[in-house]
């Protein structure tokens, strides 16, 4: 039997109750929400436990339920103006979502299939039931969660929604793009690599001692033999004389004070450009070089007076620093 059902428990009930109906409290029912999609989509999770896993969205209009309402009462349904608009979510199995992959779910256009908004789904849910009976006549008023989406999967609902989706990849491989692939990415990873290789190059450099010339004279005695043919251990020669210079060692061979006293011969060009490329600390250095006071007197009065303490003497008098001793 279908009768005409009314959303939660409201004040209707009591009222109908003061005025002699016969409410019967059924409690929890287990029952099936019909629900009629009128949109379909595939969204992903936004919190911890389920981030980026997705799943279906099913925007739905709640028509009524099914289920054993007593005295015969298997179903009930919502006048239009009653109707509820609710969205099911239906999660995917881990064995589920691989077929969705291998059916191209993370492919650009990937589509469900317009069955989902074309048929009524029955959404497993447990209703607190009310039989309300005036004059002969039954109304139901059942309850549920009415802020929280709806949720259901394939075990809950039985329904298997995976096998509605239609293969949406390539079966054929696409040498077309492949050619795209190979001139864009592949010539563009070789041309970085060669740029690479050339800027490592400067940090190695084999360098020669010029002054080790091979004689006679200079041989080690106990390489030499005057009976037979002069033998070169080679191996010492080029460890002795050859070397890879790293950069570390090429840093270390940088003569700071060259650089200094050849500043000021630079070209102008070159001065413009060590000048652009100074710090604001370098610049100020650069522009009061001859203005820096000289503190080293004053140290050394310091280090003087500090022993002068030690020893229990008074401190030493001011120090003349146009004496020629510290001038």
């Amino acid at each position: 039997m279908k009768l005409v059902g009314f959303t939660g428990y409201d004040f209707n009930v009591n009222q109908l109750e003061s005025l002699g109906a016969v409410v019967n409290h059924l409690g929890v029912v287990k029952s099936s929400l019909i629900a009629t999609p009128y949109n379909a989509y595939i969204a992903y999770g936004s919190y911890d436990d389920t981030r980026y896993r997705p799943y279906l969205v099913l925007d739905t209009e709640i028509k009524g339920a099914i289920g054993d309402f007593s005295n015969g009462i298997t179903e009930f349904r919502y006048r239009d103006d009653d109707k509820l608009l609710r969205a099911v979510n239906y999660d995917f199995t881990d064995d589920e979502l691989s077929v969705l992959v291998s059916k191209g779910l993370y492919n650009k256009d990937f589509e469900v299939p317009a069955l989902f908004t074309d048929t009524d789904f029955e959404i497993p849910i447990d209703l607190d039931i009310y039989l309300v009976n005036v004059n002969d006549k039954t109304m139901i008023y059942a309850s549920y969660d009415m802020i929280s989406d709806l949720k259901t999967n394939s075990k809950e609902s039985e329904y298997d929604l995976v096998q509605y989706f239609d293969k949406q990849v390539q079966d054929t491989y696409d040498f077309d793009l492949e050619d795209d692939y190979d001139e864009t990415y592949l010539n563009q990873f070789e041309n970085e690599n060669e740029n690479e290789l050339e800027q490592n190059q400067g940090d190695y450099e084999l360098t020669p001692d010029k002054d080790a010339i091979v004689t006679e004279n200079n041989l080690d005695q106990n390489d030499v033999s005057h009976e037979t043919n002069i033998t070169i251990d080679y191996e010492k020669l080029i460890d002795d004389n050859y070397h890879v210079k790293t950069a570390v060692e090429e840093f270390n061979s940088i003569n700071l004070n060259d650089i200094s006293n050849n500043y000021g011969k630079r070209s102008s060009d070159e001065m413009n450009i060590i000048k652009d490329k100074e710090t604001v600390v370098e610049k100020h250095e650069r522009e009061n070089h001859d203005n820096f006071e000289d503190v080293t007197k004053d140290l050394d009065k310091g280090h003087i007076d500090t022993e002068l303490m030690k020893q229990g003497s008074s401190l030493s008098p001011e120090i003349n620093q146009d004496d020629p001793e510290y001038t």
